[in-house]
């Protein structure tokens, strides 16, 4: 079978990329968030280029979280900068650049300062990067369904074995798009302070219903409302009995 074209209208966002990339290199505690976003779906574009490569598959541009190649090489040094503890601006990226000579694929100087000189606040960063990661997302589901197509034309494996790693790839990519990012820690203080308030009110650690096994309501400080509980234990083990029992000591 002859292999399938690139498709050539990949989804991507231009503007959410440079605007991204600016919002971070404006304010440090966008960089923090930016990199909350992006840097874990980043690891799994950079481990799909690896893979691609040791197989020998033609890659193309979803397997890198920035469809524009100077915004991934920017994004990079910013990630290499921010490890070494070093403030990426305009001198530290330039100088980057040059030691890892990627100058030049860029686009030289002015590419950068460009970025850094793009209009974009503090603020809007999250909204930025959840854009660029689904988009990237939305690229990688292109060309995992792209791979599974292939694999079953070429009717050379086990249709098992194709359906067990498009059931794979997309739980990864469903997981990723889902997972949590960036947090306030004002954002959280509320509820815990809240938390705190009732249990002092209530002369005890049980905050939620308890169930009066004793040992279980400190642990968990009673049933939550937004709790999902799940009893698993092999057969015949009382998992029944239990929760009737939670059920019989609640309603009491």
């Amino acid at each position: 079978m002859a292999e399938k074209e690139t498709p050539k209208n990949l989804p991507f966002s231009f503007e959410a990329e440079r605007a991204v990339l600016a919002a971070m290199l404006h304010d440090s505690d966008a960089m923090l968030a930016g990199l909350e976003v992006l840097r874990e779906v980043d690891n799994l574009a950079k481990r799909d280029k690896a893979d691609s490569q040791s197989k020998k598959r033609k890659g193309f541009e979803g397997t890198t979280l920035f469809f524009h190649t100077p915004y991934q090489h920017i994004f990079d040094l910013i990630v290499h900068l921010e490890e070494q503890g070093v403030k990426p601006n305009f001198v530290s990226l330039l100088e980057a650049a040059n030691k890892r000579k990627l100058l030049d694929q860029i686009g030289g100087s002015s590419a950068i300062m460009e970025v850094i000189e793009a209009a974009a606040t503090g603020s809007e960063v999250i909204h930025f990067a959840d854009i660029v990661k689904e988009k990237f997302l939305l690229r990688r589901l292109i060309y995992s369904t792209n791979t599974v197509l292939d694999r079953a034309f070429e009717d050379s494996e086990d249709a098992t074995a194709i359906l067990e790693d498009a059931e794979s790839a997309l739980h990864e990519i469903a997981d990723s798009r889902h997972r949590g990012a960036f947090v306030r820690i004002g954002d959280m203080l509320e509820p815990v302070q809240q938390a705190l308030l009732e249990a002092f009110e209530r002369k005890g650690v049980v905050t939620g219903v308890q169930t009066h096994f004793t040992m279980l309501d400190e642990m968990t400080s009673g049933l939550q409302r937004t709790d999902l509980i799940i009893l698993a234990a092999r057969p015949s083990m009382g998992k029944t009995a239990l929760a009737l029992n939670m059920v019989e000591n609640i309603a009491s």
